[in-house]
């Protein structure tokens, strides 16, 4: 698992949100994760320039589920996969703040019920499912199954 891979896989998210919670202890992560078949999201953007980070990825020893990311030394960003469906088509990436959260799908056209199953997981997280925001997505047609 490169860190490419995994802002690729953070910058696919078909929702992003701004969610605060109150909660104070860290949401619950997605234990026996297989980390190969879960970095397998393509690549897809619009049409705006390239920008590239080029960040250092950590996964905890401990659990796979809880990652570091480190875009400027010393400061590390966390993210928790909270959740991840059987087939690893869609995932919740979170933080134990529960100030960013993000859905992701292996596809941009994710239906009224897998969002709310999904806005479910967040909500059982500790997040105020309310805040959270629909990202347009726009695949190319060859990349975007």
């Amino acid at each position: 698992m490169s860190a490419r891979q995994l802002l690729l896989a953070l910058g696919l998210g078909v929702v992003l949100s701004g969610c605060q919670s109150v909660s104070r202890e860290p949401p619950d992560t997605v234990t026996g994760l297989d980390l190969e078949r879960f970095m397998g999201f393509r690549d897809g953007a619009f049409d705006g320039p390239l920008k590239v980070y080029r960040p250092t990825g950590f996964v905890s020893p401990d659990d796979n589920a809880v990652w570091g990311m480190q875009f400027v030394w010393p400061n590390r960003s966390e993210f928790l996969v909270l959740y991840v469906d059987e087939d690893y088509q869609r995932t919740v990436i979170g933080r134990s703040k529960r100030d960013y959260v993000w859905l992701m799908a292996r596809r941009p056209d994710l239906g009224e019920a897998e969002y709310a199953e999904l806005a479910q997981v967040v909500a059982d997280a500790g997040y105020d499912a309310s805040e959270l925001q629909r990202v347009p997505q726009r695949w190319p047609e060859a990349g975007g199954e």
